[in-house]
């Protein structure tokens, strides 16, 4: 039976070499590349374009998003169709070059994420001068290919984000943290993002400039977004995190002191939590200072993650305070977040 699936590619161009039969080579080109999905036809044919202006190498061209196509055992791929326009600006050079390409990338069901690459090259004739002297040029062409199938909006960010989640995960001061545990708060934080959030980061965003008004403004805007609750007590970034506990992590050594802290710890806090490499840093002392207190108190909760990742939410302890039987929420949000972590760390791994 045929399934759809959604896919994503982002196509990244890796390598470039022009030359000319002539050596003289051909001043600064100006390179145009378009790209659609041309097999099965999409409903609205249109091109996915970027400008190259440097060649330099890993540069993601553009993604294509939204593709579907049928998952039977027939299907071996979806092909990609490109055209590829060199702009010359040299006047003794005056013929573009036109490319058109073909290349299949291939379906593989089993994989969250693949990759790959294709190359080829193309020739050329160019006029120059006022004799039409013929020049030679060839151009070579490699792209790489990054395809993601079947993940959802977050899990894309996730995924984007998992060398970082990665790391964070296997700090030897964060013994007891895994990062599908820090992945599992990171994806609920998101999903449950709402416009008063989005306005509390843009917030912070514009109290990270160095003008005195647009920095007081800026704290404002995080401040009335949250009800005008004081400054240290709003959550904000992907880790959504109040500004308070994060100076708790770092007077309390989880987390170093990140740059220029001495000058305006503040400032670095809402810096830091905005930056979603830095995040998963934050998510992971969080939890590993919540797994201390208990340990304290006599009580492992290290494996009980739906307890242990409710909690990142309400606080270090429910009113209970440290028990020998802690028990998940009622309203069931640890489960809910306990359920993500199998099938985020396939995806981290």
């Amino acid at each position: 039976m045929s399934t759809s699936q959604q896919i994503e590619a982002k196509i990244y161009l890796e390598k470039l070499d022009i030359s000319t039969s002539d050596g003289k080579g051909i001043g600064t080109p100006i390179l145009k590349i378009r790209a659609i999905r041309s097999l099965p036809p999409p409903k609205m044919p249109l091109w996915h374009e970027a400008k190259v202006t440097s060649f330099k190498t890993s540069k993601l061209l553009f993604t294509i998003g939204d593709l579907h196509f049928d998952t039977s055992p027939a299907t071996k791929g979806f092909n990609i169709k490109f055209l590829i326009e060199l702009h010359e600006d040299d006047p003794t050079y005056p013929d573009n070059v036109k490319i058109e390409s073909y290349y299949e990338i291939a379906y593989k069901p089993d994989e969250f994420f693949y990759s790959g690459s294709f190359e080829f090259t193309h020739s050329a004739d160019l006029n120059e001068g006022a004799v039409r002297k013929i020049v030679r040029t060839n151009l070579t062409f490699k792209f790489r290919y990054e395809v993601n199938i079947g993940l959802d909006r977050i899990e894309i960010v996730l995924y984007n984000l998992k060398s970082s989640i990665k790391k964070a995960g296997a700090q030897d001061r964060y013994p007891d943290i895994t990062p599908e545990m820090i992945a599992a708060i990171m994806y609920d934080e998101i999903a449950f993002e709402d416009i008063l959030d989005q306005f509390q980061n843009s917030g912070g965003q514009i109290s990270l400039n160095d003008n005195d008004f647009a920095k007081s403004f800026g704290r404002f805007l995080i401040q009335a977004s949250a009800g005008l609750k004081p400054l240290d007590e709003v959550s904000i970034g992907i880790a959504q995190m109040q500004l308070r506990r994060f100076k708790n992590l770092v007077d309390q050594g989880y987390i170093d002191p990140p740059p220029k802290w001495t000058k305006d710890s503040t400032d670095a806090t809402i810096k830091f939590l905005l930056n979603p490499q830095k995040a998963p840093y934050a998510v992971a002392a969080e939890l590993q200072r919540i797994v201390d207190f208990w340990r304290k108190g006599g009580v492992d909760i290290s494996k009980n993650y739906p307890v242990l990742l409710y909690l990142y939410t309400v606080g270090t302890t429910t009113p209970k305070g440290v028990n020998p039987n802690p028990q998940p929420d009622p309203e069931g949000a640890g489960q809910r977040k306990a359920s993500y972590m199998p099938r985020l760390k396939s995806i981290l791994n």
